[in-house]
Formats: structure tokens, sequence, C-alpha cells
């Protein structure tokens, strides 16, 4: 009998639907646990199949019952008792951030060279790391008719109506090397988090034209995200069959606050 407990979690990854065999769609949802500042991963969340009531927003806090799923070895994969979600309230960008860091922070590895050594070690497979600027921010041309293109984001537009999951034709990528590691042999990461798709979608019919878009998207992502002043941290999660091949869910980006950063430390 699967057992079921209450759980506060701060949204922070939201990012494309997928199709699902058994749930028709899904989108990948992690976040932060409150009662012990783990990460977790919940599913399945139909999102579009929710009551509007229900549909939370990044950085909302949600309350929902969960167990864990035993089709998945990820330590952090939970299913989730639909009924039982609750939106709870919103961490705003007050005081640099100030609620959100104080979340988020304490979750963090030294880099995604740890990361790795985590996931062969105890399975990790969601995290979160500081990162200075990427040395590239790019994007590829994808096949949105190939049905067995995984990495074609498939956007949803949300709304009461269900409507046809909108693939994007490009796929975003972050290459880079992790801080404070001298072996690190260099990362190249394709980016998910919901955001990027939707800002394509709306920035093309906004300005015109795909290549506006596009950049606008590298300024937004790259430029401002991973600003001087800024102090960035990246969400990454891996694929449950590609457990070596982590992917970015997602950036956080306040002010640096003039605290020591101890990540930053050669």
């Amino acid at each position: 009998m699967a057992n079921w407990q209450k759980r506060n979690v701060l949204v922070t990854v939201k990012a494309y639907p997928q199709e699902s065999k058994r749930y028709s769609e899904t989108v990948c949802v992690a976040g932060i646990c409150l009662e012990d500042k783990t990460w977790i991963r919940l599913y399945p969340m139909p999102f579009r199949f929710l009551e509007d009531a229900k549909k939370f927003k990044k950085y909302e806090v949600i309350e929902v019952e969960v167990t864990r799923d035993g089709a998945d070895s990820r330590p952090e994969s939970h299913k989730i008792r639909q009924d039982t979600l609750l939106v709870k309230e919103q961490l705003s960008t007050k005081n640099n951030w100030q609620k959100r860091k104080e979340i988020v922070i304490p979750t963090l590895s030294k880099s995604m060279c740890e990361i790795l050594l985590q996931e062969e070690k105890n399975g990790k497979s969601l995290g979160a790391f500081r990162l200075s600027k990427p040395k590239r921010f790019y994007w590829e041309k994808v096949d949105i008719n190939n049905e067995d293109e995984e990495h074609a984001i498939q956007l949803v537009l949300f709304n009461s109506i269900k409507k046809e999951l909108e693939k994007i034709p490009y796929q975003f990528r972050y290459e880079y090397y992790c801080q404070g590691e001298s072996n690190c042999k260099g990362h190249n990461q394709t980016i998910l988090d919901w955001e990027i798709g939707e800002a394509f979608r709306s920035w093309r019919m906004q300005y015109g034209s795909d290549d506006a878009a596009l950049k606008k998207i590298k300024e937004k992502w790259l430029d401002t995200m991973f600003a001087e002043d800024n102090d960035p941290c990246v969400f990454v999660g891996n694929h449950h069959r590609y457990r070596k091949s982590f992917m970015v869910l997602g950036v956080f980006y306040p002010k640096h606050d003039g605290q020591l950063n101890i990540f930053n430390l050669a």
C-alpha cells in the first residue's frame, strides 16, 4: 500500500509538456520541499487538465500528498494525488528575492561535476549550483515533424481549452565549464525551461521573425540572466532513461548580495 505524505513544495521547475501513453500529457515539475529543503520531482502532472484553481506558477508554494514512484528509481521522483493539490503563497522577488534565496541557496551543490559524482553515488537526479556566464548560448534547428525528436519543445498554451501542443523548431543549449573545478571537461546541455519556448512563440509574433525572437532570447538567457551584478544558479535534472544526461531546467538569478561566495574560490 502506498505511503502518502503531505508535502509543501516551492515550485522552481516547470518544463515543457510531453506526451504520455498512460497520462496523455504531462509536464515535468520539480521543486524544493519546505519541510527539509530537499529536491522533489512531482509526477504525473497533466497541467492543462488541472482545475484553474490548481494551475500553479513557478515560485508558488503548493501543498500536495505524494508517495515514492516505484516505476522510477530516481530518489526525488514522487507520484501525486491530484485531488489534494492546493496552491498557497507566491514568493515574490522583493528584497533581492530574499524569500526564494532562503529556500534555494541551502540546496546548492558545488558544481555540475559534483552533481554527476552524486548521481553515481546515490542516484541524485535534481539539483542546482552557481554558474558564472556560460561560454556559449546557442540554438539548433530541429525537425518538429519528427515524432521521435525528443528535443523539440512542445509548448503548452495555458488556458482552460485544450489545444494542440505547439512544437518549437529550435533546441536551446548552454555550453560551460564548472567554476572551481580544475578537472572539468565542460558541459553542453539542452535548456528545457517552459519559459524559453513561450518566449520564442510570443516574441516571434511581437517582433515579426524567428531571427528577431532568437536575438531577444539570447539577450535574456545569456546577457540578462548572467549579468556581472547577478549571482546566477542553474537548476538541472536528468532523464529517467539516460541518467548521465542532465538538462538545464531553469536559471535563478538574484543580484549579488555582497556575501562571500565559497563556490567561486579556486
